[in-house]
């Protein structure tokens, strides 16, 4: 991918700040207001890739259905999507536009994630609402965690993946650190209470 060939979108709302510095050259920014800012559709159609949030992607055609179909997106890729509802997935499909006659343009859903890790935030107000996973099943599952050590892995082992799942980060990565050489009471005073 070429330097100027992505954008990433965000929430105009969204403090810069909650950004990592890596990401803002990727951004559009309004410098006179120190923002985020949504390109119009025809500056977007530049871009061979957009990366956004779920619930960002509303930026991108305002809720007009005309204006997300034009977006018209051959590939969709959810990272994370074991966090996503069906509902969630709405605005991504939505820009992809119809699949163009005599299979010419081929339209592609790539869901990436895991439903043993952190399930839909919408769960939490509806718990019959699930995860994309409960609707879209394959045999791919996970087999090499690059996030945990060993011992933090012993748990979903035992619930979900048996023996199939490995740690492979490097433990100086992942280790916990030594809390007994951190004295986080420092500037605690000693006090009894009366």
């Amino acid at each position: 991918l070429k330097r100027g060939s992505g954008i990433r979108l965000n929430d105009p709302k969204r403090p810069l700040a909650f950004a990592s510095k890596g990401v803002l050259p990727l951004c559009k920014l309004d410098e006179n207001v120190g923002c985020f800012t949504i390109p119009p559709p025809e500056e977007l159609a530049k871009y061979q890739v957009v990366c956004t949030s779920c619930s960002s992607c509303w930026f991108l055609h305002r809720g007009q259905t005309n204006l997300a179909a034009a977006q018209n997106f051959d590939l969709c890729v959810v990272d994370e999507a074991g966090q996503a509802t069906l509902a969630d997935l709405m605005g991504p499909l939505s820009c992809m536009g119809p699949a163009q006659g005599g299979g010419k343009t081929e339209k592609c859903v790539l869901l990436l994630g895991d439903e043993h890790q952190l399930g839909p935030s919408s769960a939490a107000v509806n718990d019959t609402v699930g995860s994309v996973f409960e609707y879209f099943r394959t045999d791919v599952r996970l087999s090499m965690n690059y996030r945990s050590n060993q011992e933090l892995l012993e748990i979903p082992k035992a619930l979900f993946y048996g023996e199939d799942l490995e740690a492979v980060a490097p433990p100086t990565e992942v280790n916990a650190p030594d809390v007994r050489q951190t004295d986080i009471f420092s500037n605690v005073e000693n006090s009894s209470a009366s």
